[in-house]
């Protein structure tokens, strides 16, 4: 996240020179010592017009800017940032929801991951896709997502009371309806 802090303070510079100039001239045709009212009210509409563009620039020179940025390297410390944070796995959504880029940047970009060997695609409880990324797994286990083409097909349990995660079978969660849950064992 960039801060354009020069365009803002040019903005401010632009309200306080043009709000000096729009006061002088009020001044000038009330009191009467202007030789002639509708230069000064002129020159009054006009600072005020450039004291409103000043505003524009202060608004938009300190809001922050998420400029889409074109060099592969500063995208991907992006997505390895988010992917750390979120424990090392991330949904489509997730990526969207904290860059700029979208859904479809998102995917193609998680795509090129797991192509690249980055990251692995793993599946959630609700058959969601969840880009793995294994160097930020927490005690190098997951917690959100299974590997269907491994030799232990389990799909994690979260609905367990405690914050262990408890696996059930790949086969029980495959033929049981998605709307339908089933009865946790004490």
């Amino acid at each position: 996240m960039k801060y354009r802090g020069c365009l803002g303070f040019m903005g401010l510079a632009t309200i306080a020179t043009s709000l000096l100039f729009i006061v002088a001239a009020i001044y000038e045709v009330v009191a009467g010592t202007a030789n002639d009212p509708g230069i000064s009210i002129g020159l009054a509409v006009f600072f005020g017009v450039t004291a409103l563009a000043g505003v524009a620039a202060t608004y938009f020179g300190f809001r922050p800017s998420y400029n889409k940025s074109s060099d592969p390297r500063e995208i991907e410390q992006n997505l390895l940032g988010i992917a750390r944070d979120l424990n090392g796995e991330i949904t489509i959504e997730e990526l969207a929801l904290h860059t700029p880029l979208t859904v479809s940047e998102c995917k193609a970009l998680l795509e090129r991951m797991v192509t690249d060997g980055a990251a692995e695609l793993g599946f959630g409880p609700h058959q969601e896709n969840i880009y793995v990324f294994r160097g930020f797994l927490k005690n190098g286990k997951r917690t959100r997502s299974y590997d269907p083409f491994t030799e232990d097909e389990t799909v994690l349990d979260l609905r367990g009371k405690s914050d262990e995660v408890q696996p059930a079978s790949a086969e029980s969660s495959a033929t049981a309806p998605a709307n339908q849950t089933e009865p946790h064992e004490q």
